[in-house]
């Protein structure tokens, strides 16, 4: 029996012949060669796509490393840093415990309450409320008692509440609580601090 081989179709007659086997296998392999390409295609889209979405990645990242990152060292700014050596350093025990008290821990409270007494910046604020809802959500137990002047509360609020606000504001030191005067029954929302006030910054 005769068949069409590979090329064009040919005729015999008005018969159209069948194709042949071998024609047939390279029709198959011209269908996966095809389908490898559009693959292909598609990866490499796909990869141009990934490319150009890292680039303006990147690109922000450059941007902001220029700017400065909005969350660290909010607080060494010339307005609040002078606001935090006039007034904020001294009164910062009894402003914590305070906005904490008054606030229960909770964050934007606690923010506006820290803003309202020293009249920092919202993002400097905003370290001292985070710190204040750390310590109430992660450390509530150990400084129920005793505040600050409890080394369980001093152990737990400098481990995980301490860092993220030192590398939030900027601030590396804050007054530390006498724990003379400080009854063991007397619950403490904020981190620490009640009694007199520290001296002036170093």
């Amino acid at each position: 029996s005769s068949c069409q081989g590979s090329g064009r179709a040919a005729s015999r007659g008005r018969r159209l012949l069948r194709p042949c086997p071998r024609a047939r296998s390279q029709g198959f392999l011209e269908d996966m060669v095809e389908a490898r390409l559009f693959s292909l295609i598609i990866a490499l889209s796909a990869l141009a796509a990934l490319l150009g979405w890292a680039g303006k990645l990147a690109a922000s990242a450059k941007g902001a490393a220029a700017d400065g990152d909005p969350t660290t060292n909010t607080c060494v700014n010339s307005d609040d840093s002078k606001k935090w050596k006039s007034k904020g350093y001294g009164s910062f025990l009894v402003d914590m415990d305070e906005c904490g008290r008054q606030c229960m821990g909770r964050l934007a409270c606690a923010t506006k309450c820290i803003q309202g007494r020293n009249s920092y910046s919202s993002n400097c604020a905003m370290c001292f409320g985070t710190m204040i809802s750390c310590t109430a959500s992660k450390c509530w137990a150990p400084c129920m008692r005793g505040g600050q002047s409890n080394p369980k509360c001093r152990a737990c609020t400098r481990s995980k509440c301490r860092p993220a606000f030192e590398k939030c504001s900027g601030i590396s030191k804050v007054p530390e609580p006498e724990t003379s005067g400080v009854k063991d029954t007397e619950a403490f929302v904020a981190p620490g601090w009640a009694g007199p006030r520290a001296p002036g910054p170093p």
